[in-house]
Protein backbone atom coordinates (compact mmCIF):
# COMPACT_ATOMS: atom_id res chain seq x y z
CA UNK A 1 0.00 0.00 0.00
CA UNK A 2 3.12 2.23 0.68
CA UNK A 3 3.89 2.00 -2.70
CA UNK A 4 1.18 2.86 -4.57
CA UNK A 5 0.30 5.93 -2.34
CA UNK A 6 4.23 6.85 -3.29
CA UNK A 7 3.84 6.28 -6.66
CA UNK A 8 0.31 8.21 -7.24
CA UNK A 9 1.58 11.25 -4.94
CA UNK A 10 4.87 11.17 -7.46
CA UNK A 11 7.13 10.92 -4.36
CA UNK A 12 9.05 8.29 -6.37
CA UNK A 13 11.98 9.25 -8.99
CA UNK A 14 10.86 10.16 -12.54
CA UNK A 15 12.73 7.17 -14.05
CA UNK A 16 11.18 4.59 -11.91
CA UNK A 17 7.67 5.32 -12.10
CA UNK A 18 7.85 5.95 -15.69
CA UNK A 19 10.67 3.31 -17.06
CA UNK A 20 9.75 0.83 -14.09
CA UNK A 21 5.96 0.68 -13.50
CA UNK A 22 5.26 2.63 -15.98
CA UNK A 23 6.44 0.73 -19.26
CA UNK A 24 7.64 -2.44 -17.76
CA UNK A 25 4.23 -3.50 -16.10
CA UNK A 26 1.85 -2.39 -18.84
CA UNK A 27 4.71 -4.25 -21.44
CA UNK A 28 4.09 -7.09 -18.93
CA UNK A 29 0.13 -6.19 -18.80
CA UNK A 30 0.02 -6.21 -22.38
CA UNK A 31 2.07 -9.28 -22.84
CA UNK A 32 -1.00 -11.21 -20.91
CA UNK A 33 -3.82 -9.69 -22.51
CA UNK A 34 -2.05 -10.53 -25.82
CA UNK A 35 -1.71 -13.70 -25.38
CA UNK A 36 -4.97 -14.39 -23.18
CA UNK A 37 -6.83 -13.09 -26.21
CA UNK A 38 -4.42 -14.73 -29.21
CA UNK A 39 -5.31 -18.03 -27.42
CA UNK A 40 -8.84 -17.40 -26.36
CA UNK A 41 -10.76 -20.05 -28.48
CA UNK A 42 -8.81 -23.18 -27.17
CA UNK A 43 -8.99 -21.46 -23.55
CA UNK A 44 -12.65 -20.32 -24.02
CA UNK A 45 -13.37 -24.25 -24.35
CA UNK A 46 -11.01 -25.48 -21.38
CA UNK A 47 -10.72 -22.76 -18.60
CA UNK A 48 -14.22 -22.83 -17.27
CA UNK A 49 -14.99 -18.81 -16.56
CA UNK A 50 -12.14 -17.86 -18.87
CA UNK A 51 -14.65 -14.54 -20.39
CA UNK A 52 -14.95 -13.50 -16.68
CA UNK A 53 -10.98 -13.81 -16.20
CA UNK A 54 -9.64 -12.18 -19.77
CA UNK A 55 -12.25 -9.34 -18.69
CA UNK A 56 -10.99 -8.74 -15.26
CA UNK A 57 -6.94 -8.44 -16.40
CA UNK A 58 -8.72 -6.24 -19.16
CA UNK A 59 -10.10 -3.87 -16.54
CA UNK A 60 -7.07 -3.84 -14.18
CA UNK A 61 -5.17 -2.65 -17.28
CA UNK A 62 -7.46 -0.19 -18.09
CA UNK A 63 -7.12 1.06 -13.82
CA UNK A 64 -3.58 0.70 -13.83
CA UNK A 65 -3.33 2.31 -16.82
CA UNK A 66 -4.94 5.38 -15.84
CA UNK A 67 -3.57 5.08 -12.59
CA UNK A 68 0.03 5.49 -14.04
CA UNK A 69 -0.88 8.33 -16.14
CA UNK A 70 -1.71 10.18 -12.96
CA UNK A 71 1.64 8.76 -11.18
CA UNK A 72 3.81 9.97 -13.77
CA UNK A 73 2.29 13.19 -14.32
CA UNK A 74 2.85 13.98 -10.40
CA UNK A 75 6.33 12.10 -10.69
CA UNK A 76 7.44 14.58 -13.62
CA UNK A 77 5.92 17.46 -11.08
CA UNK A 78 8.13 16.80 -8.92
CA UNK A 79 11.53 16.18 -10.76
CA UNK A 80 14.03 18.77 -9.80
CA UNK A 81 16.17 17.66 -12.73
CA UNK A 82 15.80 18.91 -16.71
CA UNK A 83 13.06 20.97 -17.36
CA UNK A 84 13.04 18.68 -20.67
CA UNK A 85 12.38 15.37 -18.66
CA UNK A 86 9.11 17.06 -16.91
CA UNK A 87 7.91 17.78 -20.35
CA UNK A 88 8.69 14.90 -21.99
CA UNK A 89 7.16 12.84 -19.32
CA UNK A 90 4.24 14.96 -19.38
CA UNK A 91 3.73 14.76 -22.86
CA UNK A 92 4.00 10.60 -22.35
CA UNK A 93 1.77 10.77 -19.51
CA UNK A 94 -1.05 12.30 -21.94
CA UNK A 95 -0.73 10.58 -25.26
CA UNK A 96 -0.86 7.31 -22.44
CA UNK A 97 -3.67 8.52 -21.66
CA UNK A 98 -5.35 9.03 -24.85
CA UNK A 99 -4.02 5.47 -25.38
CA UNK A 100 -6.20 3.66 -22.56
CA UNK A 101 -8.85 6.42 -23.75
CA UNK A 102 -8.68 5.00 -27.15
CA UNK A 103 -8.65 0.61 -26.20
CA UNK A 104 -11.88 1.29 -23.81
CA UNK A 105 -13.70 3.32 -26.69
CA UNK A 106 -13.17 0.61 -29.18
CA UNK A 107 -13.59 -2.12 -26.90
CA UNK A 108 -16.98 -1.23 -25.98
CA UNK A 109 -18.40 -0.06 -29.13
CA UNK A 110 -20.40 -2.18 -31.50
CA UNK A 111 -17.36 -3.06 -33.71
CA UNK A 112 -15.43 -3.33 -30.90
CA UNK A 113 -17.71 -5.45 -28.97
CA UNK A 114 -18.04 -7.59 -32.24
CA UNK A 115 -14.25 -8.33 -32.58
CA UNK A 116 -13.54 -8.62 -29.00
CA UNK A 117 -16.62 -10.86 -28.65
CA UNK A 118 -15.52 -12.44 -25.47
Amino acid sequence: MKLIKALWWGELPLWKTYWQYGVGVNLLLGAVLFTLQFNSLRLMSAVPGFVWIFRAVWLFAVFYGLFMVGAVWRSAGNYKGSGVYKVLARGAAVVGAIQVLRAVVETVTPAGIDEYSL
